[in-house]
């Protein structure tokens, strides 16, 4: 993801359990809240041969937290962090108050916002707890870090929770070259995949022993 600041993270508690391959799920609290979310779409949880132990054996993981802020960022085993194509990231952070829901979609999307020429963002759910995000980013413009430049490209979705005082953002980003956004040839991922991580990622929620935030809720 474009990074303002490094933010760090400490995972808490993580752990993945199978109810049926194709509902593998992680779960990892977040100052009191319990996040759970899927898989990244370049393991098929699908396959006969899947083992929970995949999730760490096919991704390459950032992980790291410095006091309220937390990160969690996977690529394929296969990729780097200087040059990936695909990341699969959970972020949070504990704001100490009632976490403002406006802000925290705002300071995420803000280096798009800067550094994308012909942006386009488009809200695929919106509620005052939970947002569901599309980002169209065609080209980079004068941002020469962590694998951008002018040549890249990029398509996200970005899902937000505020529960109590802990704000978090789960997302998943696709990066390539440069694009026209109404030629979704060209696009870094297809409409396909994209709809796939749209479904996975509506069935995410954050909890905690007053609430539950969720799409199906």
């Amino acid at each position: 993801m474009l990074r303002v600041i490094l933010i760090s993270f400490q995972i808490l508690f993580f752990s993945t359990f199978q109810i049926k391959a194709e509902e593998v799920q992680s779960t990892v609290n977040l100052y009191g809240t319990t996040f759970i979310y899927g898989a990244p779409l370049w393991i098929n949880t699908n396959d006969p041969n899947f083992k929970t132990t995949d999730l760490l054996k096919m991704s390459k993981n950032f992980r790291d937290q410095k006091g309220p802020s937390f990160i969690l960022e996977a690529i394929p085993v296969n990729e780097n962090f200087e040059n990936w194509t695909t990341m699969f990231a959970v972020k949070a952070f504990n704001v100490g108050r009632k976490a403002p829901m406006g802000a925290w979609e705002d300071n995420t999307l803000a280096t798009f916002r800067q550094v994308c020429g012909g942006l386009s963002i488009q809200y695929l759910e919106q509620q005052s707890d939970i947002s569901l995000v599309q980002i169209i980013c065609p080209k980079i413009l004068g941002y020469n870090q962590d694998g951008y430049n002018d040549g890249v490209g990029e398509i996200g979705l970005f899902a937000f929770y505020v529960n109590n005082t802990t704000a978090i953002s789960h997302y998943i980003e696709w990066r390539g070259n440069a694009f026209s956004p109404t030629n979704k040839a060209e696009w870094p991922v297809s409409e396909v995949i994209i709809q796939k991580a749209i479904n996975d990622m509506k069935q995410t929620r954050a909890i905690n022993e007053n609430s539950i935030v969720s799409f199906n809720e």
